[in-house]
C-alpha cells in the first residue's frame, strides 16, 4: 500500500507543478511550506535515556493553543513525559515556539514512506496526539506496525470532509481503523469517525477541548487600560480616537469589506470608527493592505510599527486601519474591540472560531458560511450572544446598530461570556 500512496502522491505532485509554480511567481504562500529538512523526515532525534515521548501534531494557531491543554493536562497526570511538537504552518510553527519552549518543533513530515520512516525513526515516540484530526495513511501505516498508539483529541470532522475521506476508503479506512481512540467532540463527529472505520469501542465523547483554554491575561484588565497600552506599545495613537471594529482571522475578499464598511460607517454616524484586520494567514497581509487603501483607507501593516514610537507613516497618515500581521497578538485586540466579526463565513471557507472573542464578552457578527463551527455558532445565536447575517447589506446594518447602541452591544458581548461559561462548565 505504502508503494501504490507514494506513486499517487508522486503523480498528484507532478500534475500540480504548474500551479505550485505559478503561485509562487505570483508571491503567494505555497501550498507545502515549512522547512525543507522537517518536511523530508529530518526531525530532531530523540535524546537517549530520556522518559516516555509524546509527539503532539498541531495544523496552525488554534490547535497549538489546544495542545498545550492537552499537554498541560498529560503531564499533570503522568509524569515523565518529554514532549514533541509538529505543525503544518508557519503561524502555527511561531505559535508552538512561543508555547513550548522546552520542546522541539518542527513541521509535520510529507507522507511519502521514505519521509515518514526517517521521522519516526529519529523521533521513537510511545504516543502520538492529533489534534482534530490530520490522519495520513503512511504514518499511521508505521504506527501500527511499531504498535505505538495514535489517539484523535478534540476530534472534529466535517460532513464535506467526511465525504472526501470517503471517495478515497481503500485508502483511508486501514488508517482510521488503525486509530487507538477518538475523543470526539460530539456524538454528530463521532459518527463520521464510526462510518469512516474507527472501531465504535475507541470513540469517546469528550465536548470540545476547547472551552478549557485557559483565560488571557487581557481579560482581567479594564479595556481602556489595554487599549493605552496598545497605544504606547505599538506606536499607534489613532487607536485611541475612538471604537473599534476588529476582523480575525479574514480571507478574501472579507478584508476589503470590512474596509468599505469602515469608510460607510464613519460618513453615517460613526466618524472614529477604527478598523484593525487580522488575516488567517499572515502571507496575505500585504493584499488585506491593497484592499483597505482600495477602499480608501490608510493602512499600515503591524510589523511596520515600533516599540512605542509612532513611525513617519503613523503620523503623516493617520491610518485608519491597521493590519495585524504578526502572531499571538490578536486576543489583546479582541479584547479592545467594541464589535468583533470573525472570518471565513463570507466565502467557501466555512468560517474561523468564533470561541475567543465570544469569551472576552464581545459582541460577535459572522457571515452566513459557518458550517467549521455550526454547534458553537448555533449555541451562541440561540443565547443571543452571537448575529449571523446573509449579505453585506445585513452586515452593514449590524455593526451599525451594535457600534451605535453601546447598551445593545453591552448585552450582547454579556450573552456571549455567559454562552461559552455555561459549556466550560
Amino acid at each position: 500500500m505504502s508503494a501504490i500512496l507514494d506513486l499517487l502522491y508522486l503523480g498528484g505532485l507532478g500534475l500540480s507543478a504548474p500551479v505550485l509554480a505559478v503561485r509562487r511567481l505570483a508571491g503567494r504562500r505555497p501550498l507545502i511550506g515549512g522547512r525543507l529538512g522537517d518536511r523530508l523526515g529530518l526531525v530532531p532525534e530523540r535524546q537517549p535515556g530520556t522518559g516516555p515521548l509524546a509527539w503532539i501534531h498541531a495544523v496552525s494557531v488554534g490547535e497549538v493553543n489546544l495542545a498545550r491543554t492537552f499537554a498541560e493536562g498529560l503531564t499533570a497526570r503522568q509524569e515523565g513525559w518529554n514532549l514533541a511538537v509538529s505543525t503544518g504552518t508557519t503561524t502555527g510553527q511561531e505559535q508552538a515556539e512561543r508555547v513550548f519552549p522546552d520542546a522541539p518543533v518542527f513541521y509535520f513530515p510529507l507522507d511519502l514512506s521514505p519521509c515518514v520512516r526517517a521521522a519516526w525513526g529519529r523521533l521513537k515516540p510511545d504516543l502520538v496526539a492529533l489534534m482534530e484530526l490530520e490522519v495520513w495513511p503512511n504514518h499511521m501505516e508505521v504506527a501500527l506496525r511499531l504498535g505505538r498508539p495514535v489517539v484523535v483529541i478534540n476530534g472534529r470532522i466535517t460532513e464535506r470532509t467526511a465525504r472526501r475521506y470517503g471517495y478515497a476508503s481503500g485508502i483511508f479506512k486501514p488508517a482510521f481503523r488503525a486509530l487507538a481512540m477518538v475523543c470526539a467532540q460530539n456524538e454528530t463527529y463521532a459518527e463520521r469517525f464510526r462510518t469512516l472505520g474507527v472501531h465504535p469501542d475507541r470513540i469517546v465523547v469528550t465536548g470540545n477541548l476547547k472551552y478549557d483554554l485557559p483565560e488571557p491575561e487581557s481579560a482581567a484588565l479594564p479595556v481602556a487600560e489595554i487599549r493605552d497600552q496598545l497605544v504606547r506599545e505599538i506606536g499607534a495613537p489613532w487607536l485611541a480616537e475612538g471604537p473599534v471594529l476588529v476582523g480575525g482571522s479574514t480571507h478574501a475578499p472579507e478584508e476589503g469589506l470590512l474596509a468599505r464598511l469602515t469608510m460607510e460607517l464613519r460618513a453615517a454616524g460613526v466618524p472614529d470608527l477604527q478598523l484593525v484586520v487580522a488575516p488567517r494567514h499572515v502571507e496575505r497581509a500585504e493584499e488585506a493592505v491593497r484592499a483597505c487603501r482600495e477602499a480608501g483607507l490608510n493602512p499600515v501593516r503591524r510589523s511596520h510599527l515600533g516599540d512605542g514610537t509612532p513611525t513617519a507613516e503613523a503620523e503623516s497618515k493617520a491610518p485608519r486601519a491597521l493590519v495585524l500581521d504578526t502572531i499571538g497578538e490578536l486576543t489583546r485586540f479582541y479584547s479592545v474591540a467594541d464589535v468583533v466579526y470573525v472570518g471565513g463565513s463570507f466565502n467557501d471557507r466555512g468560517g474561523q472560531n468564533v470561541l475567543e472573542p465570544a469569551a472576552l464578552g464581545k459582541p460577535v457578527v459572522v457571515g452566513p458560511n459557518t458550517r467549521n463551527f455550526h454547534d458553537i455558532v448555533s449555541h451562541l445565536k440561540e443565547c443571543r450572544g452571537l448575529i449571523q447575517v446573509d449579505d453585506e447589506q445585513g452586515l452593514r446594518e449590524v455593526l451599525h446598530a451594535t457600534l451605535a447602541d453601546e447598551d445593545m452591544a453591552a448585552a450582547m458581548g454579556a450573552r456571549a461570556r455567559a454562552a461559552i461559561d455555561e459549556l466550560a462548565s
